[in-house]
């Protein structure tokens, strides 16, 4: 196989350390695209690794001689894809992992929506998670169809892998990853492109599949006790968006928001901060992130990828201190957070979080979703229950004080078949409210949907909750 005078048609780079035993699966993958081997580059970098890697890669390189083959002392992800860029050859460029699949269409399809749209320069694609886990990224959301967006229309259709797109190698080229950056390298990456050109295209009929290993959970491990995740990611990337935006734009775009939200809402979240940074150092990291939350619009923060209600409200009382509750306005049927439609009353629920029984009563624990104001109240089968506070256990810490939740206990009588009704009253009408489970109850529910009691079971159907006795 000789190397065409022009070029070949797409250049594939897949930067390599220790995936001996992926990769070839994944150049495979590669081999086997629809558009032909013979029109693909193929580079290969290995970044050092220290298993078999350099063996499989000096196979694939003297079987094929549209192969090239990098071998790099061990400096990171940023410098191997870096190295595969300047040695890239092909009219257009995409990426991946070494142990990772695309499918065998991928390159076809991303390539003729290239070729169509020339205000477009780069294509996303789906990303399915496979092996470990078996589901679709938590932004597969924006993949309903194929597509062109427009990041200053499309706000929140956001972008942050490299490895699941296909660009045209002239635009991309003029770019580097910053190899300071240990983690989310890609969503800086990913900005500075749409800094230049906000509009990309959309691949929804192909995929690029993840491999999600049984021990993935390790790798987050390394991720968040490493001092970089929460000094170096939070100033080099975060605040490098927001301020690279301000000074283009004048402000921070509605896209950029979402995006660092996005990003910002794990680490609220999922509180491992503590096992790294200690005293001041704590709570200037807090302190960052607050001061970000804060240059985001309300609207914004209620539009988050993949955040549920209570995180949102959460991130709303972090960045007002608190004092939301008058903000929520009921007007029209509908649920207002100052000028902004949160919902309508008919979208009000209540999550079931634990239930426990006696001889003649059951007890139940029910939380509110997230737009309810702290003086509402709830009817149970007629009887008006006063919500009261609890303090919230959650892990979320990021300054001294303290937030509740709004819990409300009810204990009743069962008897045969009762059915229990619970509602609200809004704008003078009674709003029944959906009754959901929390994940620990619903496991406990059996395939005939019985969930047991000391003496008794609970059923769940139609939406309804019906107590029976034995």
């Amino acid at each position: 196989m000789k190397k065409k005078k022009d070029g070949y048609l797409i250049s594939c780079i897949i930067p390599c350390y220790n995936v001996g035993l992926y990769l070839e699966e994944a150049i495979e993958s590669i081999i086997k695209q629809v558009i032909g081997f013979e029109k693909i580059e193929l580079i290969l970098v290995n970044d050092g690794s220290n298993d078999n890697t350099n063996e499989i890669c000096e196979k694939y390189k003297k079987k094929y001689s549209n192969v090239v083959y990098i071998n790099q002392k061990n400096s990171g992800v940023s410098i191997a894809r870096n190295n595969g860029i300047n040695s890239a050859s092909g009219k257009y460029l995409t990426f991946s992992d070494g142990d990772d699949i695309w499918d065998i269409d991928a390159f076809k399809k991303g390539i003729k929506l290239l070729d169509s749209n020339s205000d477009i320069d780069f294509v996303a694609f789906r990303v399915h998670q496979f092996e470990g886990i078996d589901k679709y990224h938590a932004l597969d959301y924006k993949f309903d169809r194929d597509k062109i967006v427009d990041i200053n229309e499309d706000i929140t259709m956001i972008q942050t892998q490299v490895v699941s797109a296909i660009y045209r190698r002239e635009f991309i080229s003029k770019y580097s990853f910053d190899s300071k950056i240990k983690y989310a390298e890609d969503v800086k990456f990913m900005s500075d492109l749409l800094f230049e050109q906000p509009k990309f295209g959309i691949i929804s009929t192909s995929c690029y599949n993840a491999r999600k290993r049984a021990n993935s959970s390790s790798a987050i491990q390394t991720q968040i006790t490493n001092i970089d995740w929460y000094t170096v990611t939070v100033k080099e990337v975060f605040n490098y968006i927001f301020n690279k935006s301000t000074k283009k734009y004048g402000k921070v775009l509605d896209y950029y928001q979402i995006l660092v939200l996005y990003e910002l809402q794990w680490r609220f979240f999922t509180r491992r901060e503590d096992l790294v940074l200690k005293g001041n150092d704590l709570k200037k990291y807090y302190n960052s992130l607050v001061k970000l939350l804060k240059q985001c619009d309300d609207k914004n923060i209620l539009l988050v990828p993949v955040a549920n209600d209570y995180k949102k409200r959460k991130l709303l009382e972090i960045k007002h201190n608190g004092n939301i509750y008058d903000s929520f306005k009921i007007r029209d049927n509908s649920i207002y957070f100052d000028d902004v439609k949160i919902m309508d009353k008919s979208d009000l629920f209540l999550r079931l979080e634990d239930i426990k029984s006696y001889r003649k009563t059951v007890k139940m624990k029910l939380k509110f979703n997230m737009f309810v104001t702290s003086d509402l109240d709830i009817y149970i089968n007629g009887n008006k229950v006063k919500c009261s506070k609890r303090k919230d256990v959650s892990n979320l810490m990021y300054d001294e004080r303290e937030f509740f939740v709004d819990i409300a206990d009810f204990s009743c009588t069962y008897y045969f078949r009762k059915k229990i009704d619970i509602y609200t009253i809004i704008d003078g009408k009674k709003c029944n409210l959906q009754v959901k489970f929390s994940s620990s109850v619903m496991e406990s529910f059996n395939n005939n949907g019985y969930y047991k009691l000391n003496y008794g079971k609970l059923v769940y159907k139609n939406d309804k909750m019906i107590i029976k006795r034995f």
